[in-house]
């Protein structure tokens, strides 16, 4: 059913920083922020949350429960500490990070520490000056962003950008939260968060590519990914399906941003390659709000950037299409070492130099995998050394005895120190597929809310074998002192596929993935409570000491932009090599910095409405109305005809139609004083109109109007329901059965009527806001929503199928030739055509990513003009009726729908049982203009019939009959 709740819900139905370009603005500058004047005034911001349907944030540091204030709780409090480090409550989060900015920290009260609020006062801590006893932290919302829009649907997503280009706001974007670099914070801006923008998952047995790309060279199958859906939804998918896909070594992170943006690498890189080279095809809302498709044949230049060329500045990737693999069996190797006293750390480096020197040739035998070491662990990696090294590295296709044996020549190198200088250990683990495997050893939900400062290096074979001196000296350096408790993050996963896609001419990745083996990235973290002057020590340890040791011995490679160093002063070369100049052409061309258009009109410009309204402008939408309206008038007029010229009188179920064709005559009125209001909204949730002050009387309006609209849409339904229930009452005469079971149809359709108003009501908490535009969208509300859309579909679909199976049930005991059963059964099934309608439309509106009003609109006038139409089809029958037959009946059996009987008073279960009837001679039975068979003549000519003579036959021969149960 076409529903008021529905309409709602559909409009109010890693990271990327897109820089948009105001209107209005002479030069570029710097972007508006919240101390300045042309920051957007509370009215505005209002303005477009009411545009956004109420998926507006305002927010609030996750920790300010803990400071003194109006948010000051200290349940939430005793709480937030522990939350902050699981990454399902900071993806939940819209400005919770994985990798905190010490703006707002978490204070463990029982602990003894204490906080105050920031000096300056903040939007969210408005008291400012309120300190504790002995504070150890203050709270502001620092450099995250202000705003959040929570985009559930494209065109959130396009009216966040339209909005932050407008008002001349930095523009962030945001799905998890896994973001090393803080390109999902930045001071004063708007965010955009596609957590919730969530179309499904799709799985192609053998992909097709998008309007037939031929330049498209993958033949296998394929997943479809719509939206913020991270790595362990598609895992599970994969797993049914007994495929691969390459996805994140951690399965919390998303699927569509700045992993994949950034290159992405995995357990399966190695073998199958980067998660950038994954990608087939990919839908983008660009910059300028427009709606694209990437892959080889469109787009290519976007194709190019997304894949690979980072999270920075072509556009917001809501969709991709990614490659699926055949699984295969995979055997991994646990191996690690310890010294065994202090005196062993010398040979703790030794063992550690080989086992990189070792690494390219392990590559090249099909290893890949991850691996730490530390010189100093808070928490030991092997059994009880603070000390150690370990790794975790995998062949595919191969089994535990040939997965040992391409590792002895190594194992050969490190003997000497096994049980000497070292404590070594070497377990091998055989999966039969690739999921029981990172199940296993790869996909672990690791604690986050720690911060620290890190940079990385690419090291190609050159640096790892080239001088081992050079390599012994560079390690001894990343190893930092015991003080500085600094941890190494192995990966590797270079070579084999990667090296291979190097010839994929749509790879945007920075070129020396495709001469990598291992990507080291060296982490330092500090104590809590530490000074500004002792944290900005550790950055600069890990940028000019540790980082620079590493650029020193691999001069010529760069780093992963999304584990990097994000005060690297040459980042540019570093994060994107020799792409980085034609990138930044693409920037330039999607994203230009100069002077915008004027704001275009509705029909015009850069910024079009999406779904139907892109297509039917308001006139043909009204045109549509009208239409539907005449042609419905058509069969009312035609029904009309027939019954007069057929029985010369019109019946109850006359009536009924004649009611819903003028419910649907004012419901075309109404829908066409609404339409400019519809349109309106329309163009400002695709961004081509700014929300202005009159939006939300026009919105108020628009709601008045709907609420009505929608009560006479269920009312049109309705009542060609009470049309057919007309009808059939009097085809029940003389059936007590049949009426019983009519009443409580009728009884159930007239409750489940009353019950959508119910269930409307319930959409809006509390009800009395129901016609104010926008605040019907707490979580409450959607519920409410959802299970009004549930109710109405479901009862509306019932009682046409109810309807439908009386007569359908009572044809079934009557006796006639069985193409007079499929000709009659054909006319009651009619209704049909109804609920295949409403399912058509549920099935459009359902598939649609984004709220389609305008679609809602023309499936309401056409499924309500359908149900007139098809109400209008009964007497059609009789202008199809051909030349009454005569039979006989000499069945000893009869029931009431026999003229015979009815003649002789004979009814069914009113005789006594075993009565029979006398050899006579023939009785004839002739029915008059009053015995008009009603299965037949009914359709066309009405009901004049007498009580309880609903035969099918003009001729009876009664022989004898006996009534039985």
């Amino acid at each position: 059913m076409f529903h008021a709740s529905f309409l709602r819900l559909l409009f109010a139905s890693t990271s990327l920083f897109i820089r948009v370009r105001p209107w209005g603005n002479p030069t570029w500058g710097c972007k508006c922020a919240p101390e300045d004047n042309c920051w957007p005034s509370t009215s505005q911001w209002d303005a477009f949350n009411q545009s956004l349907f109420g998926k507006l944030i305002a927010d609030v540091p996750p920790a300010l429960p803990c400071y003194p204030g109006p948010a000051y709780n200290t349940e939430a409090c005793a709480t937030i500490d522990t939350e902050l480090t699981e990454q399902s409550f900071v993806a939940e989060n819209p400005i919770a990070l994985c990798y905190p900015t010490g703006s707002c920290p978490p204070i463990n009260a029982t602990a003894g520490s204490s906080c105050t609020i920031a000096d300056q006062p903040t939007d969210t801590c408005p008291n400012g000056n309120l300190t504790s006893a002995a504070p150890v932290g203050s709270c502001s919302i620092g450099d995250q962003p202000r705003y959040t829009v929570n985009a559930t649907n494209v065109a959130d997503v396009a009216a966040g950008i339209h909005f932050a280009r407008e008002k001349n706001i930095r523009l962030v974007v945001r799905n998890t939260g896994h973001d090393i670099l803080r390109r999902s914070t930045g001071y004063g801006s708007l965010q955009v968060w596609i957590r919730y923008l969530r179309t499904g998952i799709t799985f192609q047995e053998t992909y097709q590519p998008s309007c037939a790309c031929s330049k498209s060279t993958w033949k296998g199958s394929a997943f479809v990914i719509g939206g913020g859906y991270t790595w362990e939804d598609i895992y599970g998918e994969a797993a049914r399906r007994n495929v691969i896909v390459v996805g994140g070594g951690t399965p919390t992170v998303g699927c569509l941003g700045g992993w994949m943006q950034g290159g992405g690498h995995s357990p399966a890189t190695h073998d199958f390659g980067l998660g950038a080279d994954q990608v087939l095809e990919a839908q983008v809302v660009l910059a300028s709000g427009k709606v694209v498709t990437a892959n080889p044949c469109e787009n290519s230049d976007i194709f190019f950037a997304i894949r690979g060329g980072g999270p920075s500045s072509y556009g917001i990737v809501i969709s991709t299409v990614i490659k699926a693999y055949p699984t295969n069996k995979v055997t991994a190797q646990i191996f690690g070492f310890a010294p065994l006293t202090a005196n062993h750390s010398s040979a703790f480096m030794d063992a550690l130099a080989i086992v990189h020197q070792n690494y390219p040739n392990l590559s090249d035998s099909g290893f890949s995998g991850y691996g730490s070491w530390s010189i100093y662990s808070p928490t030991p990696l092997i059994r009880n050394y603070s000390t150690g090294f370990i790794h975790t590295i995998a062949v595919f296709g191969k089994t535990a005895v040939e997965v040992e044996e391409l590792f002895a020549p190594t194992a050969a190198q490190l003997q000497r120190y096994n049980g000497t200088n070292l404590y070594m250990t070497t377990t091998y683990l055989s999966f039969p597929t690739y999921d029981a495997y990172y199940n296993a050893l790869s996909g672990v939900v690791t604690p986050v809310g720690q911060s620290a400062a890190l940079g990385s290096r690419f090291l190609d074979r050159e640096a790892l074998t080239g001088n081992a001196t050079a390599l012994k000296a560079m390690l001894q350096t990343i190893a930092g002192t015991p003080e500085q408790a600094t941890s190494n993050n192995i990966v590797f996963v270079g070579g084999g596929q990667v090296f291979a896609d190097a010839s994929d001419p749509y790879s945007g990745v920075n070129p020396a993935w495709r001469h990598t083996y291992v990507h080291n990235i060296v982490a330092r973290g500090w104590a809590a409570g530490s000074s500004s002057a002792t944290i900005q020590a550790v950055y600069d340890d890990i940028t000019y000491n540790k980082t620079q040791a590493m650029k020193d011995l691999a001069p010529n490679t760069g780093c992963y932009m999304n584990e990097a160093d994000r005060f690297d002063p040459e980042y540019l070369q570093d994060f994107y090599g020799e792409h980085a100049s034609k990138l930044s052409e693409i920037k330039r061309r999607h994203d230009p910095q100069k002077e915008p258009d004027p704001p275009m009109s509705s029909t015009t410009g850069p910024y079009p409405p999406q779904g139907t309204a892109a297509h039917l402008p308001p006139g043909g939408l009204i045109a549509i109305v009208w239409s539907s309206v005449v042609l419905a008038g058509v069969f009312v007029i035609a029904r009309t005809s027939i019954r007069i010229v057929k029985s010369e009188r019109l019946e109850y179920d006359d009536y009924w139609i004649y009611l819903a064709y003028l419910i649907l005559c004012v419901n075309a009125i109404l829908q066409t004083l609404q339409i400019p209001y519809l349109y309106h909204l329309v163009r400002v949730r695709a961004g081509v109109e700014p929300p202005s002050e009159a939006f939300l009387k026009d919105g108020n309006a628009y709601l008045r109007y709907e609420f009505t609209i929608i009560a006479l849409f269920w009312s049109v339904l309705w009542s060609v329901k009470a049309s057919f229930l007309a009808f059939y009452w009097k085809l029940f005469d003389g059936l007590p059965k049949y009426k019983k079971w009519w009443m409580m149809i009728a009884v159930f359709a007239f409750a489940s009527y009353v019950g959508c108003w119910i269930a409307s009501a319930l959409t809006c908490h509390p009800p009395s806001l129901y016609f104010k535009f926008g605040q019907c969208y707490k979580p409450i509300d959607v519920k409410g929503s959802t299970i009004s859309i549930t109710y109405s579909t479901t009862v509306d679909t019932l009682t046409d199928i109810m309807i439908i199976s009386l007569p359908l049930n009572l044809l079934y005991t009557v006796r006639l030739a069985p193409k007079q059963k499929v000709g009659l059964a054909a006319v009651f099934s009619i209704g049909i055509i109804i609920i295949l309608v409403a399912i058509a439309r549920a099935v459009q509106i359902s598939r649609k990513a984004f709220a389609d009003g305008v679609l809602l609109a023309l499936w309401g006038i056409i499924e309500s003009t359908v149900s007139v139409i098809v109400g209008c089809l009964p007497p059609f029958k009789s202008l199809f009726k051909g030349h009454r037959s005569f039979q006989r009946c000499k069945s000893p059996v009869y029931n009431s729908l026999s003229p015979g009987l009815r003649l002789d008073a004979i009814r069914l279960g009113s005789a006594e049982a075993g009565a029979t009837a006398e050899a006579a001679p023939k009785v004839i039975s002739r029915p008059t203009n009053r015995e008009k068979d009603v299965f037949d003549g009914g359709f066309g000519g009405g009901y004049n019939v007498p009580r309880g003579a609903i035969g099918v036959r003009s001729e009876y021969e009664v022989t004898s009959y006996k009534n039985e149960p």
